[in-house]
């Protein structure tokens, strides 16, 4: 299924994220890159993931077909959502390139007609210099059933076998691209992701916080990726797109 020779061939020349490790089988790309010491810029790609991870601890699905990686960032970072930002902007310019029209559901999934597609986990070891960006994309795999959002496939929007090993060079270039020049584009990157944002607004979203559901309503989302909303006393929180909701 997956060409590494030739993708191998494709990444060489990227500016940061040019190595990668092919996987038949792996509990967790995430987990991979993880417990060992690679250099910065390595790929774990796999064909099935057995103990793929979503937010909160939530097992990810991740059969034959899909695109299950994750690369890491040997750097101290003290803004880890910006990886899922720019991951996640990545994975909708690929899939426009695809003539879908996606949109990103704050923080960290991408929806094509209210399903969803793509997820992105992002572990941050700052004291360990280490920023690892886990990311499962639904190509020509069969979706779980009975998710808390209805899961898609790019082969069933476009009603054909997709080629995952360009579509994959493609996601990571933009990738590449993106960190390559976040310091002078973050704010390119970030309003291209507020642009693509899921409609947020007067819905409520719930935040697991100290251990409790808490739930608020969005007022609107800032220019900086931050939202505002409103808690049950009908209160204004500011809340940063590094805090996750369920």
């Amino acid at each position: 299924m997956f060409d590494i020779n030739f993708i191998n061939n494709q990444i060489k020349k990227n500016k940061i994220i040019n190595k990668i490790i092919f996987l038949k089988k792996i509990h967790s790309t995430n987990d991979f890159l993880r417990e060992k010491n690679f250099s910065s810029g390595t790929i774990a790609l796999a064909e099935i993931q057995i103990a793929g991870k979503g937010k909160l601890g939530k097992k990810w699905i991740s059969e034959k077909g899909g695109l299950w990686f994750s690369f890491i960032i040997n750097k101290k970072i003290k803004t880890p959502y910006i990886y899922v930002i720019l991951t996640s902007v990545a994975v909708v310019d690929v899939l426009k390139k695809h003539k879908v029209s996606a949109a990103i559901k704050w923080p960290n999934d991408v929806l094509v007609n209210n399903k969803k597609i793509c997820g992105i986990l992002v572990e941050n070891d700052y004291y360990k210099s280490k920023i690892i960006t886990g990311v499962g994309i639904n190509i020509n795999n069969r979706v779980p059933q009975n998710t808390d959002i209805p899961a898609v496939s790019l082969k069933k929007i476009k009603k054909g076998k997709i080629n995952i090993n360009r579509f994959f060079i493609d996601v990571i270039k933009k990738i590449d691209k993106y960190i390559s020049k976040l310091k002078m584009q973050k704010k390119m990157i970030v309003k291209k992701w507020l642009k693509n944002q899921y409609d947020l607004i007067n819905k409520e979203i719930k935040i697991m916080k100290n251990g409790k559901v808490e739930r608020f309503k969005v007022i609107k989302i800032n220019k900086n990726g931050n939202i505002l909303v409103n808690d049950e006393k009908k209160h204004e929180h500011v809340i940063k797109p590094d805090i996750f909701f369920i």
